[in-house]
């Protein structure tokens, strides 16, 4: 049996990956967004000052899904966040973060579900939409090529999401609490890696906007039938990114 090294929620962290999923027609997607920690208040900062340039409310997250509701943007009074100046501000938050610098590591899937099956271990799998996007998190953190640092110098936090979902097993727990995994890439021999998230709200943590905004975009950029030209000119100006596709096999 594998010794456990525990990762993810340490609290002497050298560097910070903040996590969010997203559904786009046939895309599921997950991304993070990695910063030194030393650089998390500049990147912080950075986007406050963009959200006043752009006169956006303090109350007003930077959340895809609302921006582009045209509802929501009347009744919180930023309807001129629509078109041309919504490309320009997501334009502008590249621009931002890559001063700083920032990586963006993703997985994602673009297709027609499985049928629900059994895995190798006798569960049943009950493949979902968010069933799906945990498998993503876990990818995209098993493949992240950290460089200059170890898993144990990494911090993940994503985002709180409730929904209760079944995936493998009987068992239902929230969507995000099925992003936790083990790997025993890079480890010590005779140990596995267990990630730890730290589930926050992103209207507490503008870092996890930041990520609903980059895996938004990621979705309709990488749909296998309705692809965004616009969002994948936007996503090409990150100067230090992974995006993954995976295949998804019932087998």
């Amino acid at each position: 049996m594998s010794n456990i090294i525990t990762v993810g929620n340490q609290p002497d962290s050298k560097i910070s990956a903040f996590g969010d999923d997203s559904k786009f027609n046939n895309t599921n997607a997950f991304a993070y967004v990695i910063f030194e920690n030393e650089n998390l208040e500049t990147a912080r900062h950075s986007l406050l000052n963009l959200k006043e340039k752009y006169r956006i409310p303090d109350n007003v997250l930077l959340h895809m899904r609302l921006l582009n509701n045209d509802i929501y943007r009347s009744k919180n009074k930023v309807q001129h966040l629509a078109g041309n100046v919504l490309t320009e501000l997501l334009s502008d938050i590249i621009d931002e973060m890559n001063k700083i610098p920032f990586l963006v590591k993703a997985s994602y899937f673009s297709g027609t579900l499985p049928n629900d099956s059994g895995d190798e271990q006798g569960l049943d799998v009950v493949w979902s939409d968010k069933g799906v996007q945990s498998m993503l998190a876990k990818d995209a953190l098993i493949r992240l090529n950290l460089k200059n640092y170890q898993y144990e110098d990494l911090r993940i936090i994503i985002a709180q999401d409730t929904t209760k979902i079944g995936f493998l097993g009987k068992n239902r727990r929230q969507a995000a609490r099925w992003a936790r995994g083990f790997s025993d890439i890079g480890a010590p021999s005779g140990y596995v890696y267990e990630f730890v998230l730290i589930i926050e709200e992103p209207s507490e943590e503008i870092l996890l906007q930041l990520a609903d905004i980059i895996v938004y975009m990621i979705a309709h950029a990488f749909d296998n039938e309705k692809a965004s030209k616009d969002y994948r000119v936007i996503l090409a100006k990150i100067r230090n990114y992974d995006f993954n596709p995976i295949v998804l096999s019932p087998d």
